[in-house]
Parts: C-alpha cells; structure tokens; sequence
C-alpha cells in the first residue's frame, strides 16, 4: 500500500470515529438512565431522595418503617395478614398494629429484627410480599 493511500485511509478512519462521538455528544444528551420513581408514596421518614417530579425513589421506599405509607406497606400488610393471620386493617399506613405484627411475626425469622432496622427488601420479598404489590 503506498503511503499517500495508508494516509487517506487513517484520515477516513480518523473521521468516522469523530462523527460518531459528535453525533453521540449531539443527540444522545436527553437520555438519562431510568429511574424507578414510585408516584404512590405519601409520606416517608426515610432518606430525602426525591426525583425531579417530587415523588420518592425506590432507594427511599426501604426499609419500611412506623409513619411511612405506601403501596408497599399495604402490601406487607396484606401478606402479614394472608400468611400470619394479623388482622390488620390493610390501609397502607405502617402504624402500632402493622409495627406489633412485625415484631410478632418478622422478628423471630430474621438476626436483623425488622421491627428495629425495617422491613428490607430482602425481607419483603423473601416473604412473598412483592407478589402483593
């Protein structure tokens, strides 16, 4: 190959390389990566981590804890019923009832009592509770 033909090939390289990082640079800039963001939360006495729309993120959605409500306090409620018998009111509010119940019916299985750390996902799912959500 001669090396005026070594060099045109290289500079085409060269810009073909170039157009894809502009192009990168230029047009991919909307894209963010998706963020779980759970609309249903109320209130949370978790880590302030809110997404730009306000609602709570799933980095703030456990452990569950007393205060927090959400979709999925009233899905531990409804498994805390529907495996344990609790006899809870399945309002999504983790209050005195929904705290008593963990400790009768969590803390036993677990070295981490869940009445004192919350009930982590590991937990949460381990019961079965993330099929309720």
């Amino acid at each position: 190959m001669k090396p005026e033909t070594q060099k045109a090939a290289v500079f085409i390289l060269f810009l073909a390389i170039l157009s894809v990082i502009i192009y990168y640079l230029v047009f991919n800039k909307d894209k963010k990566p998706k963020t779980y963001i759970d609309n249903s939360v109320a209130t949370n006495t978790g880590a302030n981590t809110t997404g730009s729309t306000g609602a709570v993120t799933n980095t703030a959605l456990f452990p569950l804890k007393r205060g927090m409500k959400s979709k999925y306090v009233k899905a531990l409620q409804k498994g805390l019923n529907q495996k344990y018998f609790a006899k809870l009111d399945i309002d999504g509010d983790f209050g005195n009832n929904t705290q008593k119940a963990v400790e009768t019916y969590l803390n036993p299985l677990y070295k981490l009592k869940p009445s004192k750390v919350g009930v982590s996902w590991s937990v949460f799912t381990a019961q079965g509770f993330d099929k309720l959500v």
